[in-house]
């Protein structure tokens, strides 16, 4: 049962990150955290939406453990977090294997 239970926990996170990242602006800010770790207002600044757009995106980024922050004064510094995109990569590279394409040297985290 535990198995199972594992198993279903891990799917439903999966969705949950696929449905996540197929929107633009969601990818968007992955991107440019990808290269930095930045707070709110540039990311604002980059990508031309709101502010309480991109709170919105960053919480959704968040509670899918996609993105992390550390508290600085009064601003949140956003970062990837690693370990999920390492995730993510892992089964995104099992799904390409399953077509029979290999990327596993092209589709990596750094970090």
């Amino acid at each position: 049962i535990y198995i199972y239970i594992s198993i279903l926990i891990y799917n439903l996170n999966m969705d949950n990150i696929f449905n996540v990242i197929r929107s633009n602006k969601r990818r968007e800010i992955l991107g440019l955290l990808s290269k930095k770790e930045l707070e709110v207002g540039e990311i604002v600044k980059e990508i031309n939406i709101s502010q309480p757009q991109v709170s919105m995106i960053l919480k959704e980024l968040r509670d899918k453990r996609l993105v992390e922050f550390e508290i600085c004064g009064k601003k949140r510094i956003y970062k990837i977090n690693s370990n999920s995109m390492k995730v993510f990569v892992k089964e995104l590279n099992r799904f390409l294997k399953e077509l029979g394409q290999d990327y596993g040297d092209e589709i990596i985290v750094r970090r």
